[in-house]
């Protein structure tokens, strides 16, 4: 989210830092906060680490906060390449 301020809504909600600590724990969902870049390297993460089994939900502006948060996780294709 670079220098502007965490949603409101998900200021409570603990934050992971993937850079200094790859573990995921026992979260069932992530709210990826950022550009497409930041939700690939959370989607590498998962994927190398096996954790498919984890809602992901995208936030790149203010007002889709509180969508990631309550809204009912919809599935999609993945497609996985074993070369990265």
């Amino acid at each position: 989210f670079g220098r502007r301020r965490v949603p409101r809504v998900l200021r409570e909600l603990p934050v992971l830092d993937f850079s200094r600590d790859p573990d995921i724990g026992d979260y069932r969902r992530l709210v990826v906060l950022g550009s497409h870049r930041d939700l690939a390297a959370v989607l590498t993460r998962l994927l190398r680490s096996d954790r498919l089994d984890v809602e992901v939900a995208h936030v790149r502006r203010s007002w889709q906060a509180r969508g990631a948060r309550t809204a009912p996780a919809t599935r999609i294709p993945l497609v996985r390449d074993e070369t990265g």
